[in-house]
């Protein structure tokens, strides 16, 4: 059986592509629609449905106890090419993204004000982030507030779906498996402690079932244990 890279290829594309004008100027700094500010990211409340089928939409390490008055993401720098990059919360249709990226040593970050997400009531560990290297696919970990010390993957299917099969691999070798899980539809979230494992790439392999169908997907992604600490 084939795994279906190219899914995710396609995911990729309809997750992090906008319209050019969907991000619209907005000199209301009260209003909550998604739009322009303070011209380095593109922010607000936008209605946009995931895209079918069973997709990964998050890869992260986050810790948020509460939110402060700014909150910064990293995302490690893997290569000299700025990684595309997504905050979501699909329970209140908050979207971030077209991020102007600092760059620094060892990581590409940004800090935004909270502003927006305190007024439209969405809760911190509904965030959920995205990022990879375009020219290779490669998923990057993204780090909301501070580490939590694992790496949180978070599937979503808009239908009920069955999660057959959740590994891990490095080398060809399987490091890390999950038990099935069961969605009437949404999210599924699996944890994974990978502190202990060395830096390298690493496949992600999932398995869905869908009205009797199996659908396999493979993604590949960077891990580094201090990215952890």
């Amino acid at each position: 059986m084939k795994y279906s890279f190219f899914l995710a290829v396609i995911f990729i594309a309809s997750f992090n592509q906008l319209p050019a004008t969907a991000c619209t100027n907005n000199t209301d700094s009260q209003s909550l629609e998604y739009s322009r500010r303070e011209n380095n990211r593109c922010e607000g409340i936008k209605n946009r449905q995931v895209s079918g089928g069973i997709n990964l939409i998050s890869f992260t390490t986050r810790n948020i106890p509460r939110f402060g008055s700014t909150l910064k993401l990293m995302i490690p720098r893997f290569s000299n090419e700025n990684p595309e990059v997504n905050v979501r919360s699909l329970e209140k249709d908050y979207q971030l993204d077209n991020i102007s990226l600092k760059k620094e040593p060892s990581f590409y970050t940004f800090t935004w004000s909270t502003s927006v997400l305190t007024k439209a009531q969405v809760n911190q560990n509904s965030l959920r982030a995205l990022a990879f290297n375009p020219s290779n696919l490669m998923y990057l970990p993204v780090t909301l507030g501070q580490t939590s010390g694992r790496y949180e993957f978070v599937l979503h299917s808009s239908v009920p779906v069955k999660i057959t099969s959740f590994k891990i691999f490095n080398n060809g070798k399987v490091v890390h498996s999950s038990p099935p899980r069961t969605s009437s539809g949404g999210e599924i979230i699996f944890a994974w402690d990978a502190r202990k494992f060395n830096s390298g790439n690493y496949e992600l392999r999932y398995e869905a079932q869908r009205n009797g169908r199996i659908f396999p997907t493979k993604v590949s992604f960077r891990h580094d244990p201090k990215w952890l600490k």
